[in-house]
């Protein structure tokens, strides 16, 4: 009798262990299933991550930049353009990814859900890996070329844009690194001074010092202010500081002259002569005009940090401040996608579109691409008139610049512009494009710690030259 109920206790124990064990693996295979397989120590979620095939990267002529390639039963990425590295970005295992494998990556990796019969016996049967979609790019890969192989080894940012759609043509950031070698060379490259991870083209922000005579300028025409207008001594220095002073970066044409000629020898007197005559908070109109308090940003990518307001300095405070507003000197920075914007409602007719860069994108197995684009939400900056008359200026400081003496080509204008950043010195290169019968293209191109004027002209010429052949 003892022998039975010990027999149906053990027999009850073992059911009920048979019954835990059940409930768990049930559990397990249903409920709690994701939540071993999302672990970030789960050997089978690194596996098959590092089995999916990302979808390859092209530019908008479908030259390949990035692709998957097959590497030790899992897959690598292959980047094949040197000149497109900063855009693209990066994708590891061991330290994520940047760019344009980091904003677009939902697509590259491809649907990890099984919402057909089919997905749950290729992916849970099979153990197939996912495959994702294929990107085209806004980029001219030989137009981004150019620019990279003009720039050199300087450093600094550029930004090339269609001036109707926004669609990014071109984009640089320099010091780059080699995303092939990124996993070997990583501690170097979070050590080096030059940063280069840090994409100076979206979230540099620089003082735009000179660039502001193009706003003031643009205030002039907006305003119907007499440009025949002269003011004496244009070369005479402003000074901020005891060891900051500024002057005309070209002779002045003669010892009175008007704002279009202050601009195209880079003379900052006139503006600040022309700006004292003003009633009103001008620079605060400067500010609202040209959306100077909301930086343009790219969907998707790392965006400017928080940098001091554009407070224009108010009645209490000094002339100097003032004096600093009105040089680009103050408070205020610019990012050259921001400027990038700027150009082009100068180049086109008076409107600054929402940048973008991603065009397309192909399914796995499909033959077609689907249109990708953002909605526009354009903002008006100009009158169509004043864009006009500003490109002609532009025209004659490009003519000045390039050391011609051809009447005016409204085709290709640019104006180079210098600022001051603590003990560094920029050099900003603004222009456009318009060539016959295509969307007129902005440029926008800042170095770093040089005033090398000469080397600037010299990748604006390259730049220009390839989007008039491309």
């Amino acid at each position: 009798m003892i022998a039975g109920a010990a027999i149906k206790r053990l027999m009850f124990a073992t059911l009920s262990l048979f019954a835990a064990i059940a409930l768990s693996a049930t559990y397990w295979a249903l409920a709690g299933r994701d939540g071993i397989l999302l672990r970030h120590d789960n050997p089978r979620l690194i596996e098959d991550l590092a089995r999916i095939q990302r979808g390859g990267i092209y530019d908008r002529q479908e030259q390949l930049l990035v692709e998957s390639v097959a590497s030790n039963g899992a897959m690598r990425r292959s980047y094949l353009r040197p000149s497109t590295y900063s855009l693209v970005g990066y994708y590891s295992l061991r330290y994520g990814s940047s760019g344009v494998e980091a904003a677009f990556n939902e697509a590259l990796i491809g649907s990890q859900s099984t919402e057909t019969l089919e997905d749950y016996f290729l992916r849970e049967i099979l153990n197939r890996p996912a495959e994702g979609a294929d990107l085209r790019l806004t980029l001219i890969a030989d137009v981004q070329d150019a620019l990279t192989l003009a720039m050199g080894d300087y450093r600094g940012a550029a930004v090339v844009m269609d001036s109707a759609s926004g669609a990014i043509l071109a984009m640089a950031s320099l010091p780059g690194y080699d995303p092939n070698t990124l996993d070997q060379d990583w501690e170097y490259l979070v050590a080096d001074e030059g940063r280069p991870f840090f994409n100076r083209a979206l979230q540099g922000q620089y003082q735009p010092g000179a660039v502001m005579t193009i706003l003031w300028l643009a205030d002039a025409i907006q305003s119907d202010y007499d440009l025949s207008t002269t003011f004496m001594e244009p070369d005479a220095p402003v000074e901020l500081e005891p060891d900051l002073r500024f002057k005309c970066l070209f002779p002045a044409p003669g010892e009175e002259i008007t704002l279009t000629e202050a601009f195209i020898a880079g003379c900052p007197a006139p503006f600040v002569n022309y700006q004292a005559m003003l009633t009103g908070d001008s620079y605060a109109r400067i500010v609202e005009t040209f959306s100077l308090e909301e930086p343009s940003t790219l969907a998707g990518f790392p965006v400017p940090g928080a940098g001091a307001a554009a407070e224009p300095a108010d009645a209490a405070e000094s002339d100097a401040a003032r004096l600093r507003d009105v040089l680009g000197q103050g408070n205020l920075t610019m990012t050259p996608l921001q400027m990038a914007a700027i150009m082009s409602a100068v180049a086109g007719d008076g409107a600054a579109p929402t940048p973008y860069v991603l065009s397309g994108i192909r399914q796995p197995g499909a033959a077609t691409w689907e249109a990708r684009k953002p909605e526009q939400s354009a903002r008006i900056m100009l009158a169509s008139e004043t864009a006009a008359k500003l490109r002609a200026v532009f025209g004659a400081a490009w003519n000045k610049l390039r050391g011609e003496s051809v009447p005016l080509d409204l085709g290709v204008g640019a104006n180079i512009a210098m600022s001051r950043s603590g003990e560094e010195t920029q050099i900003w290169l603004n222009g456009f494009v318009r060539p016959d019968e295509r969307p007129a293209v902005a440029f926008v191109i800042v170095l770093e710690n040089t005033d090398d004027i000469e080397a600037l002209v010299g990748i604006g010429h390259a730049v220009t030259e390839a989007l008039l052949s491309s």
